[in-house]
């Protein structure tokens, strides 16, 4: 966790940074983040252990509070579509594996709500985050099908 004092050096630090390595001026945050967006893996290859050596941190640290608290201040708050994402994961596992289920209710997810401007990592983090463990690890573990699996339709049964 970045204490108050490396919180408020990182903004800076990460403006000057990507403006060092775009070679021109940057006016906003959100524009930091979108040309950080644009620089290719080789142009950001260091960039989070440089900032974390400039305001006293780890790589670690820096990189998990750009991606999970920074930069989602350019997106929409995910949080009111957590039911809708927790009843289609709940729904597809009953017919489909974890993983398949996952890219389905992202999918049904983009049909129902196309306009969102939420975080696609927010959203995966929200549906990983979904499922009880017990229904997880039977539904990784099936070698039958799901309905015939009475164990699995016990267990999501308490979900619905």
């Amino acid at each position: 966790m970045l204490t108050q004092l490396q919180l408020s050096k990182f903004e800076e630090v990460l403006c000057l940074t990507v403006e060092k390595l775009c070679n021109y001026k940057l006016s906003s945050n959100e524009q930091v983040y979108k040309e950080l967006q644009i620089l290719n893996i080789k142009q950001k290859k260091g960039i989070w252990n440089f900032i974390a050596q400039q305001i006293g941190s780890t790589q670690e640290q820096v990189h998990d509070y750009y991606f999970n608290t920074w930069s989602l201040q350019f997106y929409e708050d995910a949080g009111p579509y957590r039911q809708f994402l927790h009843k289609q994961l709940i729904k597809a596992l009953e017919t489909q594996t974890y993983k398949e289920a996952i890219q389905h209710s992202l999918a049904q997810f983009r049909l129902k709500y196309p306009n969102n401007k939420c975080n696609e990592r927010k959203i995966y983090q929200i549906l990983y985050q979904n499922v009880p463990k017990d229904i997880i690890e039977l539904n990784k573990t099936k070698e039958i099908s799901i309905f015939e699996n009475l164990a699995f339709q016990k267990a999501i049964n308490k979900y619905q």
